[in-house]
């Protein structure tokens, strides 16, 4: 019985074949593990930098020196990663944020996808 491939060539190509095969969905499996690993550190550098931060903003707030946050935010432009960072007050109502776009707005006037991301920090009087 003869074959289109003879065995020498075919059975070394199935194998190799098969090892691509494999090494790709690895990879695949592996750069999916990486992103969910970096967006977590991301999260984290993101809330250790909130915190940081918190206490600057809140004593600002609390003197009514609203301006006083914005050398903070502008440092907050230099973090890579970083789509948005913001202050709003209990009714909602952002107050300072790193894009321009937001500041005004309200919380609940973003599309609900965005807004899941939004994460409360410290409210003022909150300590830990």
């Amino acid at each position: 019985m003869r074959h289109a491939i003879p065995l020498r060539y075919a059975l070394p190509l199935g194998f190799l074949t098969l090892s691509a095969v494999l090494m790709t969905v690895s990879y695949v499996i592996r750069s999916r593990e990486v992103a969910q690993r970096n967006e977590s550190l991301m999260v984290q550098r993101a809330a250790g930098l909130g915190q940081l931060i918190a206490s600057e903003l809140e004593a600002g707030y609390k003197r009514g020196d609203a301006k006083a946050s914005g050398p903070l935010f502008d440092r907050l432009h230099a973090v890579p990663h970083l789509t948005a960072a913001l202050v709003c007050d209990e009714a909602g109502l952002i107050l300072n944020a790193t894009r321009d776009d937001l500041r005004g707005r309200r919380i609940a006037s973003r599309s609900t996808h965005a807004a899941g991301h939004f994460h409360h920090g410290l409210q003022p009087g909150d300590r830990r």
